[in-house]
């Protein structure tokens, strides 16, 4: 039997592991998983192995090859949302698309919605609009991460199951009393996976996107959260307001494609000893981290503030030539 790439994980968080490497595109379907002891190993594609130690160890193990007529493989790579199942469909894909479909509402009983990217995230409000090929005729749905549950409408608001690690991640660093920034915080899953798994005083949620703060309402009704204080509000205005002012212990700024932008006002929001969790897009380089830090710093330096690299990892994967990475950011007063 071949030895493989795996991802070493207990047991007890297989399901995570499983779906952030089926979510991710790095799970190899030509392996049967193996079990040694409390450990799971899941296979991993040829090349993928980095992406794959964002989640945890990676070594190689033997495992059972799959035989091709064992495997009813799924032409499109795809995401679940819910009941939503979203799939990757490129120009001339869609006899694969059908296909896809067809094969997914077979397989998935929990799927009853088959949609494709319409376009790509964009707009005032980072919409990612999806179009329905099969199944129900729906956008709206309701689904659950870390023990939460999100009301979630995709042509409405954003919204990825992909970042659900990196939600579960932050809020085991949070220290019991902090308060809390949640930048362009969206239907709030980030706030909302904090305040279930962690301690925080407060969590203020700021969202521009009407739509999208309408259903974080209703998300923190559903979840009975009692410590988050949604407001609809543009970042820059709404931090102008003195009572923002070094107040922060945590801010959250996962807008990837602007949140440089919005660095000064969250560093006047930061009391010294903040950690601000920083996302943006780069290169898949291993230093391409180091520009967006020394921008940030540059940005810091104007406002006699210094900045400390805590950590940096990739959040996902985003495409051939592009990731999504966070910086933990240390801000010094």
């Amino acid at each position: 039997m071949p030895s493989t790439f795996c991802l070493k994980i207990k047991k007890s968080n297989a399901q995570k592991a499983h779906f952030f490497l089926s979510s991710n595109n790095l799970l190899d379907g030509s392996f049967i998983a193996g079990h040694k002891g409390e450990f799971v190993f899941f296979p991993i594609k040829k090349g993928k192995e980095g992406n794959a130690r964002n989640f945890g160890k990676v070594e190689k193990f033997i495992l059972i090859k799959r035989q091709e007529t064992q495997r009813k493989k799924i032409a499109l790579p795809f995401e679940i949302i819910g009941s939503i199942a979203l799939l990757e469909v490129r120009g001339g894909e869609g006899k694969k698309a059908k296909e896809a479909a067809k094969e997914i509402l077979k397989t998935h009983a929990g799927v009853k919605t088959i949609a494709k990217k319409a376009a790509g995230t964009g707009g005032k409000y980072r919409i990612r609009p999806i179009k329905i090929i099969a199944g129900k005729k729906i956008s709206k749905t309701v689904c659950k991460e870390s023990g939460c549950g999100f009301a979630i409408d995709l042509n409405k608001a954003y919204y990825t199951p992909r970042l659900s690690h990196e939600r579960l991640r932050i809020a085991s660093q949070v220290k019991k009393g902090e308060n809390i920034l949640a930048l362009f915080s969206g239907v709030c899953p980030y706030p909302i996976v904090i305040e279930k798994h962690s301690s925080p005083a407060k969590i203020i949620a700021i969202e521009l996107n009407p739509q999208a703060h309408k259903m974080a309402l209703e998300n923190i009704k559903l979840n009975k959260c009692k410590k988050i204080i949604a407001i609809k509000a543009d970042v820059k205005k709404e931090l102008k307001k003195k009572k923002y002012k070094n107040r922060a212990s945590r801010i959250i700024m996962p807008h990837p494609s602007v949140a440089l932008e919005f660095f000064p006002c969250a560093l006047e929001a930061a009391k010294s000893g903040c950690t601000i969790h920083l996302y943006s897009f780069c290169g898949t380089g291993d230093k391409e981290y180091k520009k967006i830090f020394e921008n940030a710093k540059k940005i810091a330096s104007k406002k006699g503030i210094s900045l400390r690299l805590l950590r940096w990892r990739v959040a996902r994967p985003y495409s051939s030539a592009q990731q999504q990475i966070v910086l933990d950011i240390k801000v010094k007063k």
